[in-house]
């Protein structure tokens, strides 16, 4: 749906997020003078609503808001594609769009890598805009990264680079030229009514690609029966021994012969060399030598709140991985820091995702300490102490223990020793209970690592 196919029609926009104010942004310049709607189930705040303009604002249920009353309804991607009040209006005949959808409509023909994923997209998709922009290429970053498609209508770019939700992919509408699948596992299972249809919304993205799907090696197996029937696009596998791009120690390889070293990269773990696997082979449609993807490589700075040091002295190392919501991403973080002293916070809003995957990681290789935040983190200091028990292991020398706050964590934190201790913040789960985001909860842990380096030094 394009814009011009908007002129005239009764809008309703759902959401006042980011989305939303590119999208009444976007119409407001291009439909000047026509009525907008929005639509907030909750009431918005102060800086929100100073990005209404003339739209009129609706507070209250979407069940009684009439919303099979407009012509168009354009959704936010936070607003689950599968609430009742929009399912029953598009069954009414109301038509459904997106900011995404808009931009893709207007800009059919760019050339976009799509890169989504359960975790790591973030990361992927800022290396491979890092990479060809270190090359000389004039690329547009965006999408779930913090910047709506729609806010870039006008803008001109030599590729695009976008990452991609699993909100965004469920009513997509794109013809792109590269999609990458970077990791598959549970998330969000309320928004998608489920795990099937998380999958099967996620997988989508497969099908719009008309030249290549990347996907992890690691998927190969468990996606075998899932993929799309429509995917028409060549699949190639990354990270595997046969890939183009492979892990090798501590370098990079190609199967050209190309050798990339990875001494002095700021990105830790080797899922995050899977991602610089992934980059690398997207990087590989263009003419970029050796020596441009090796520099670009080496001066990517990582994303905040992706185990991220934010403080450090002899006997302290800070370490945020607040992006981390799901049990799988901790198991991540926690072998990326492997051989590491760790005093592990973890915990967070309960979406009903299973511990036993980073379980069975901390039986394998035990915390020195563990802290378990709200609302979730109690079950998981109960299931860990009765597994330890089980099996006849120690404690952690360093406690074991639920705790109220991120506050009352640095309070009962251990002594270090000689070597020194990691305090790794990587929840497995969301924040909304005691945080607005995952951002907002990294920043509270950086300010009180802060302060307590600031406190020894003084």
């Amino acid at each position: 749906m394009k814009i011009a196919d908007l002129q005239g029609a009764r809008i309703a926009v759902l959401g006042l997020g980011l989305e939303g104010q590119a999208v009444l942004q976007a119409l407001g310049r291009k439909l000047p003078g026509q009525t907008l709607h929005v639509h907030c189930e909750q009431a918005p705040q102060a800086d929100q609503l100073a990005q209404l303009h003339n739209a009129q604002l609706h507070v209250g249920p979407f069940a009684a808001a009439g919303l099979d009353s407009y012509d168009v309804l354009i959704k936010s991607p936070g607003i689950s594609l599968y609430h009742a009040a929009i399912v029953q209006a598009t069954a009414a005949g109301v038509a459904m769009t997106s900011g995404s959808n808009i931009w893709f409509s207007e800009r059919a023909h760019e050339r976009v890598i799509a890169i989504t994923g359960t975790k790591g997209k973030s990361t992927t998709a800022a290396l491979t805009a890092h990479l060809l922009r270190s090359a000389g290429l004039q690329v547009q970053l965006a999408g779930n990264i913090g910047v709506p498609l729609i806010s870039l209508l006008d803008a001109s770019a030599d590729a695009w680079v976008l990452e991609l939700s699993s909100f965004q992919i469920a009513d997509l509408r794109a013809t792109i030229e590269v999609a990458v699948l970077l990791s598959l596992f549970d998330e969000h299972l309320d928004w998608h009514r489920g795990a099937s249809q998380y999958r099967a919304d996620k997988l989508r993205l497969l099908a719009m690609a008309r030249r290549k799907v990347l996907i992890a090696s690691s998927l190969r197996d468990s996606i075998a029966g899932e993929l799309p029937p429509q995917t028409v696009a060549t699949i190639e596998y990354f990270g595997a021994e046969t890939s183009a791009w492979q892990i090798a120690d501590q370098q990079l390889l190609h199967s050209d012969g190309r050798c990339l070293s990875t001494a002095g990269l700021a990105l830790r773990g080797r899922h995050n060399l899977l991602n610089a696997c992934a980059a690398l082979t997207i990087a590989d449609s263009w003419a970029i030598t050796e020596a441009q993807l090796q520099r670009g490589l080496l001066s990517f700075t990582p994303l905040a709140h992706r185990l991220q040091t934010v403080a450090q002295n002899a006997r302290w190392t800070f370490v945020n991985d607040s992006i981390a919501t799901t049990p799988m991403a901790t198991v991540m973080a926690w072998q990326a820091l492997a051989g590491e002293k760790i005093c592990l916070i973890a915990g967070g809003f309960d979406r009903g995702l299973s511990w036993d995957v980073l379980l069975d990681e901390l039986i394998d290789h035990p915390p020195h300490a563990l802290f378990g935040l709200p609302d979730t983190g109690a079950a998981l200091v109960q299931a860990l102490q009765q597994r330890l028990q089980h099996n006849g292991q120690n404690q952690p020398a360093g406690g074991l223990c639920a705790v109220a706050s991120l506050q009352e964590a640095f309070q009962r934190l251990p002594e270090p020793s000689d070597a020194g201790l990691t305090v790794l913040l990587s929840p497995g789960a969301a924040s909304f209970s005691q945080f607005r985001n995952f951002e907002q909860r990294g920043a509270t842990f950086a300010d009180l690592a802060q302060a307590m380096i600031r406190g020894e030094s003084g």
